[in-house]
């Protein structure tokens, strides 16, 4: 689920006044507007291009992307909700403004004298998602419409003990790693996908610790129709892709011919005519390579011809493929190798491909003039081989969508390819039974970490 963050303000003009907010703050801290962007009442502002005030990626931890501002009705109020990457549904926000609203109109005071149970109450009833939140302090477990209607309790006093059977019913399928995680760590969060009448809904899972507002609570969003459309998406991509790489390979294989005077000399500028469209030919063939090398991922047909190979020759064979790239970027291969030999199962092909999008995008982002290291650790069952560049590293907001398909850092989008790469490298990985992971311990630039079971 994308992260996102809200605030109660009192002032919505250059100042935004915080009253209430969802992220850890205090009353009363004032957060500047974007410079040069009115934040207009109930339309939803896209703020990527724009530089924020350092407040905002402060509070949030992460870069918002999108940000609306609903009024609050009678309190000269204004919610202010921030996302980082799906964009927010206005109508969901004037939703919950106007339940802020009602709860404000239900008693005396500012929305600081109230208790957590009253203003969670009045909440959790209007949101247009199904949200379960259980008060630690009080033991008590509160309900909108929605999570009364998943869990099919059709009495609103239902007891505490109908409510804890009927939502082990709905959470029974989750992972087991996620209750144990739960049970390990009561403070976690946890994410994951549980299926309810045909119906799919991604489900958050985050303990909330603040000044009065202490407990669990528990987020059902329906991605039904978003899993519906990605299938459609996925499956259209995947049939272009089968219908353009014939063509494209007679077409690229035509200019090859030309090139090499199969239909006669080329003048001077009909060489350089056909080499550009060859060159082109080769961008759009890697591209659609990508796409289905992604959809064999995605179905699990990607076929592995895997076969004990020496660590050693396959990371030199990397760095002498990927050398004239690194040179024609003025960066430099380094390999750290130790002595004695290492050997894994892998598919020497696939893991060279790996090791071909880690290398060149190290080389990419990498000042001219420095290197990129390859070097390789071992613990008792596992291989580590590490990919360090000097480059200016991955942006914090960035981070938790970098394996993502066609993610692209808005800094970076210029160098980036299709946003695939990584994508596909992990997901080679994992079918050797390994992992792709960056490095959060990184100090200068970026290194991605590729763990793979010894023999």
């Amino acid at each position: 689920m994308s992260p996102g963050a809200a605030w109660v303000v009192s002032e919505a003009g250059p100042d935004f006044l915080i009253e209430e907010a969802s992220t850890n703050v205090s009353p009363g801290f004032r957060l500047r507007a974007p410079n040069g962007i009115a934040l207009a009442p109930n339309e939803i502002t896209d703020v990527s291009g724009v530089r924020l005030p350092t407040g905002w990626i402060e509070l949030c931890g992460w870069r918002p992307r999108y940000i609306a501002v609903t009024p609050i009705a009678n309190h000269r109020l204004h919610l202010v909700v921030a996302c980082a990457e799906t964009t927010p549904l206005i109508g969901d926000i004037k939703a919950i403004a106007t339940a802020i609203g009602s709860m404000l109109d239900s008693g005396s005071g500012t929305s600081r004298e109230r208790s957590t149970s009253t203003r969670i109450a009045a909440l959790v009833d209007n949101l247009p998602f199904p949200i379960v939140f259980v008060d630690s302090r009080s033991v008590e477990v509160f309900l909108n419409d929605r999570a009364r209607a998943m869990l099919e309790l059709e009495q609103r006093d239902a007891t505490e003990k109908e409510i804890a059977a009927a939502f082990a019913r709905i959470i029974t399928g989750a992972m087991p790693e996620h209750r144990a995680a739960i049970a390990n760590d009561p403070h976690t969060t946890v994410r994951f996908e549980i299926e309810k009448e045909c119906r799919q809904f991604e489900v958050e899972s985050r303990w909330i610790d603040e000044d009065r507002l202490i407990g669990r609570l528990w987020i059902f969003r329906d991605i039904t129709s978003e899993r519906e459309i990605a299938r459609l998406k996925d499956d259209f991509v995947s049939t272009v892709s089968h219908e353009l790489r014939t063509p494209l390979t007679s077409i690229v294989g035509s200019l090859m011919l030309l090139k090499q005077g199969a239909a006669g000399s080329l003048s001077e500028q009909g060489a350089m005519l056909v080499d550009v469209a060859r060159r082109n030919g080769d961008r759009l063939s890697r591209l659609i390579n990508d796409l289905l090398d992604m959809d064999k991922l995605q179905s699990g047909k990607l076929d592995l011809h895997v076969r004990p190979v020496a660590i050693s020759d396959l990371l030199r064979e990397a760095v002498q493929q990927n050398e004239p790239y690194a040179t024609g970027h003025g960066v430099g291969l380094t390999l750290d190798l130790p002595e004695e030999p290492i050997s894994a199962t892998v598919d020497t092909d696939r893991m060279l491909q790996v090791l071909a999008n880690l290398v060149s995008n190290a080389a990419k982002f990498s000042p001219a003039g420095s290197d990129v290291r390859i070097s390789v650790g071992i613990s008792p069952q596992t291989l580590r081989i590490s990919i360090s560049d000097q480059g200016p590293g991955i942006s914090p907001e960035f981070r938790d969508r970098l394996f993502t398909r066609f993610a692209q850092d808005g800094e970076a989008a210029a160098k980036s390819g299709t946003g695939l790469g990584l994508a596909i490298s992990k997901g080679i990985v994992e079918q050797h039974g390994g992992s792709l992971s960056l490095n959060p311990d990184t100090g200068i630039g970026a290194t991605f970490d590729i763990d793979l079971p010894l023999d």
